[in-house]
């Protein structure tokens, strides 16, 4: 396996990582959400979202900072791409996980729908505030039995707020192979604020 594929896959391995992270953290905020739903899931739902696209942004930006020194010092050759096709491979990977379920009876004990749903409701958590703004409430494990007009908008959102971090991902590696930094300029001055 060449270099390129190797890097490749290891972002793509960050992103995993970073997805597994917030699932936690959402899993961590029900206890929270569930006291005043009303109010704390809309809060939830923007600031989660904003974390994913952060992660995914923030990682691919890094990698973008490391290949360009590694593409100056002759180990890799020039993939601008990079950020897309790392973030793409994770969305393909997410999507199986999240369509797949769906064409599984509820009702089955079939040890291989048990778990493709469980990796489903884990995967799934990481939207669960932004679809419950648009459907309400929603099992987010269902499989076909369950209502599918309301699953099918749930694995629409989960599908675009996906889409939406590929797209980030693949301009925050590309600002980071440029060195284009947007942010750190404004943390810098806040940080020199407090140092004095």
């Amino acid at each position: 396996m060449s270099k390129d594929i190797k890097l490749i896959l290891k972002g793509t391995l960050y992103l995993f990582a970073r997805v597994v992270l917030l699932c936690v953290l959402v899993f961590m905020s029900i206890p929270i959400a569930s006291v005043a739903p009303g109010i704390f899931q809309p809060i939830f739902a923007v600031f989660y979202f904003f974390i994913l696209l952060y992660f995914f942004i923030l990682t691919m930006w890094h990698e973008g900072v490391r290949d360009r020194n590694r593409v100056e010092i002759g180990l890799i050759k020039e993939n601008k791409a990079k950020g897309f096709i790392s973030s793409g491979i994770l969305l393909i990977f997410l999507l199986i996980v999240n369509y797949l379920p769906m064409f599984f009876d509820t009702e089955s004990e079939n040890i291989f729908v048990i778990i493709i749903s469980v990796i489903k409701t884990v995967f799934s958590s990481s939207v669960s505030y932004l679809i419950t703004l648009f459907v309400g409430n929603v099992d987010i494990s269902q499989t076909m039995g369950g209502n599918m007009e309301r699953l099918m908008i749930s694995s629409t959102v989960f599908t675009v707020v996906y889409i939406i971090c590929v797209i980030g991902a693949g301009i925050g590696y590309i600002f980071g192979y440029k060195n284009i930094v947007v942010i750190g300029d404004k943390i810098e001055k806040i940080k020199s604020m407090f140092k004095s």
